[in-house]
């Protein structure tokens, strides 16, 4: 049985009242979505994610909805609009991100 943190139903609650639905009983919400979902492959984003979060984590696509589930306990829940493989490139098009997107404001001397 997958139990379901409460970081994942705050953040179900979030994403939810983003796009302007009221959910009424978001953990049965949660499992009917992760029972429609299916096992997603490990591609370069996900591997890094879980080299970084230093977990072994399992997860779940149900559209654009991705699960975490780590130890039988969904962790979180998140939007993958983007369909992110981890390596700069979209699934959806292929093609490079901007280098305008990844370039950080530079802060100007004071002196």
């Amino acid at each position: 049985m997958i139990r379901i943190s409460e970081h994942a139903v705050r953040k179900y609650k979030t994403i939810m009242s983003k796009k302007n639905r009221r959910s009424l009983d978001p953990e049965n919400e949660l499992l009917d979505l992760l029972n429609e979902s299916t096992k997603e492959d490990m591609h370069a984003g996900l591997v890094k994610r879980t080299i970084t979060n230093d977990s072994l984590a399992t997860y779940y696509r149900n559209g654009e909805w991705r699960f975490v589930i780590i130890d039988n306990t969904m962790v979180t829940a998140e939007l993958n609009t983007f369909d992110y493989s981890g390596l700069g490139i979209t699934k959806n098009d292929n093609r490079k991100r901007s280098k305008k997107a990844w370039k950080w404001k530079k802060k100007k001397s004071v002196l």
